[in-house]
C-alpha cells in the first residue's frame, strides 16, 4: 500500500468510472479487497513447532547484534501467506526467512501492548524494534504465520474485518482467532465489520467507505454528513459485538482500509474507543508520535526479498520522523476529502 516517505505527495482527486475504480480494488490496489466463498468449514489447529537450534542461534544473536537505529519502532504491513504468492500473499518460506533474517541482524520484535506504551511516552522498547502486522484476517495467518510466529517468538498484530471472519473460505474463524490469542503473542484489532470497500459518492467517482459518503442510486442523492456518521457508527457497533461476543473484549486498535483516513472518520473512531490507528503512510515511530496515523512500511509483497526487507527496516529506522498530515487517501480517492461531510 504504502513504504518509505510516500502519501506525502500530491492528494489530487482521480474520478475513475466506479465499474472500473471497483474492478481496480478488487485485484490490486493493496490487497484488501474483498474475496472468497461463503464456507464455515476450516482446517484443524495449525501445528505450533517448538524452537529448532537454528531459532536458538538466531535468538542468540539479536541479542549481541548491531544497533541499527534507537527509540524507534518499525512497524511492518503484511497481509497474506500462501502457497501461490502474488499481489500481497508472500510465500511461506519467504516469510520464515524475513524472521530468520531480522533475528540474525539484532532487530527485536515488540508487542502491540508494548507499542502503544511506547508511543505514548509511558515505556521503552530494545535498540531495532519492530511490531508486524496482518491486515484482512487472511486463513494463511493461522495456517502459516502462526507456526512461525511461535517458533520465533514474535508477536504480531492481526487487524480483522470482523464480518468477514468465518463467512469467507479464504479468512480466519473465531475459533481460530481464539486458539492464536491464547498463544499471548498474538493482539487483535479492528478493520471494520463490512465496510472495507468502495462506495460511489457520485455517479462518476468511487472512494473507501470509511471516508466517503456514500451515494443512493434510488435516489440520486449522497448521504448527509449525518447519515454517513450513522451508518459508520452502525458498522463499528456491529464490530464491536462480534469481537465482545467471540473475543471476550473490544480492541483498542484500528487499521485504515486502504489507509485512508480523514479527521471526521478519526472522531467517530474516538467515541467508539479505538486509540491507535494504523495507517499506510511509511516511516518510524517514535515516542510522543500521532496515535491517529500510525506508519507503517509495507513488506509483505512476493518481491520483497529478506534481505530488501532487513534494509528497508534499517532505512526507516533510521530515517527522518515524519509528521502525518491530518488526512490521507490514495490519490484516486483524495478529491473526496476536501469536499464532502462538512
Amino acid at each position: 500500500m504504502a513504504g518509505g516517505k510516500p502519501g506525502f505527495g500530491s492528494v489530487a482527486g482521480v474520478a475513475w468510472p466506479t465499474a472500473a475504480l471497483l474492478l481496480a480494488l478488487t485485484v490490486g490496489l493493496g490487497g484488501c479487497a474483498a474475496g472468497g466463498t461463503t464456507s464455515l468449514s476450516k482446517a484443524g489447529p495449525a501445528p505450533s513447532p517448538g524452537p529448532s537450534r537454528r531459532t536458538a542461534v538466531a535468538v542468540a544473536a539479536a541479542a549481541t547484534g548491531p544497533v541499527h537505529y534507537r527509540n524507534r519502532v518499525v512497524v511492518l504491513m503484511f497481509h497474506n501467506l500462501g502457497a501461490n504468492p502474488q499481489g500481497d500473499t508472500v510465500a511461506p518460506a519467504t516469510f520464515a526467512a524475513d524472521l530468520a533474517a531480522l533475528k540474525a541482524d539484532g532487530f527485536n520484535a515488540v508487542g502491540a501492548a508494548r507499542f502503544a506504551s511506547f508511543l505514548r511516552g509511558r515505556g521503552t522498547v530494545p535498540p531495532n524494534a519492530y511490531l508486524i502486522t496482518f491486515d484482512d484476517g487472511y486463513e494463511g495467518v493461522y495456517r502459516y504465520a502462526y507456526p512461525l510466529l511461535l517458533r520465533y517468538h514474535d508477536p504480531a498484530l492481526l487487524f480483522l474485518v470482523a464480518g468477514w471472519v468465518g463467512q469467507r473460505s479464504d479468512r480466519l474463524t473465531w475459533p481460530q482467532v481464539r486458539t492464536m490469542l491464547r498463544s499471548d503473542l498474538i493482539t487483535v484489532g479492528s478493520h471494520t465489520y463490512n465496510s472495507h470497500g468502495a462506495v460511489a459518492v457520485n455517479p462518476t467517482t468511487s472512494a473507501p467507505a470509511t471516508v466517503a459518503p456514500a451515494y443512493n442510486w434510488t435516489t440520486r442523492r449522497t448521504e448527509t454528513a449525518a447519515q454517513y456518521r450513522a451508518r459508520l457508527y452502525g458498522d463499528l457497533t456491529l464490530a464491536e459485538a462480534a469481537f465482545f461476543t467471540n473475543l471476550g473484549s473490544v480492541p483498542a486498535y484500528f487499521a485504515y482500509p486502504f489507509g485512508a483516513y480523514d479527521q471526521p472518520l478519526i472522531q467517530i473512531l474516538h467515541r467508539e474507543g479505538y486509540r491507535y490507528l494504523f495507517s499506510t503512510l511509511g516511516g518510524a515511530n517514535a515516542p510522543g508520535g500521532n496515535p491517529d496515523a500510525i506508519f507503517r512500511i509495507n513488506v509483505g509483497t512476493p518481491w520483497v526479498t529478506p534481505a530488501s526487507l532487513v534494509q528497508a527496516v534499517i532505512d526507516t529506522g533510521r530515517g527522518p520522523v515524519y509528521r502525518a498530515p491530518p488526512a490521507w487517501c490514495q490519490p484516486w480517492c483524495a478529491a473526496v476529502l476536501k469536499n464532502t461531510k462538512s
